[in-house]
């Protein structure tokens, strides 16, 4: 009668089709996804391999549940693995249960609404302007980049990306060619929401230092501090033009 049901709704999937092995079916459709960069593919492979296939491998789609899916995340809980790790293996799994439903192997996701851990807060080190001074002496032929990394707070990939046009003297400023948005004015909420951040926080925090505004006052607060401790443990000024001043004195 539920059959009959369900036919008459258009809600009806062949329960033979639910038979699959989740093993075999994520197998296929991870094959499928000509959509995905090959580290992409390596990761969800990755995933697949460690946190999901050792309990799903022999399971057949139709007999996977919300409850023992639950189960499942609590015992990867318990097992000492990040909530990072956690959410990510969930999000491969229920990734390969929607193509199950679009494919009318199942008629619902099973894994949507999971109750999933909180990723911690990281606790960040700070390193204060002489250890920043210090690092950057111990680096040799680096100790330029060490500078603009701790004192710009750009991301490796962008500061290896910097060409000598991105840098204007001048004005004192850096342009970081994945930040034109800023450039052509995009407010931070929007470019949040560009970038895929969870939190305007994050947004600010990573490209904050690319809008105008007070930019000069931090900047001439950054670069005292630094002379100060400079100062303090007999280093040379870092900026340029205090080289060229002392030069001139002489």
């Amino acid at each position: 009668m539920q059959q009959r049901s369900l036919m008459a709704q258009g809600d009806w999937t062949d329960p033979t089709y639910g038979r699959i092995t989740f093993g075999e079916y994520a197998e296929a459709w991870l094959e499928s996804r000509a959509d995905l960069k090959p580290k992409t593919r390596h990761q969800y492979r990755s995933l697949m391999r460690q946190h999901i296939t050792p309990t799903w491998h022999a399971a057949p789609l139709a007999k996977i549940t919300f409850e023992s899916l639950t189960r499942w995340v609590s015992q990867l809980s318990s097992s000492g693995l990040g909530p990072s790790a956690i959410r990510q293996s969930v999000f491969v799994m229920s990734a390969a249960l929607d193509h199950a439903v679009r494919s009318r192997r199942i008629r619902s996701n099973p894994a949507r609404g999971l109750g999933l851990p909180r990723p911690k807060r990281r606790d960040y080190v700070f390193l204060t302007h002489g250890q920043v001074l210090t690092l950057a002496d111990a680096a040799g032929r680096w100790r330029l980049l060490i500078l603009v990394l701790a004192y710009t707070g750009l991301r490796w990939g962008e500061a290896t990306a910097l060409r000598v046009c991105d840098i204007d003297f001048d004005r004192r400023r850096i342009d970081v060619r994945r930040a034109f948005m800023i450039q052509a004015g995009y407010p931070p909420k929007m470019l949040q929401e560009i970038m895929g951040h969870a939190s305007i926080t994050t947004t600010l925090d990573l490209y904050g230092h690319l809008y105008p505004g007070e930019m000069d006052r931090y900047a001439d607060r950054l670069g005292s501090a630094a002379e100060d401790a400079a100062e303090d443990i007999g280093k040379a000024k870092i900026r340029p033009e205090d080289d060229q001043d002392e030069g001139g004195e002489e």
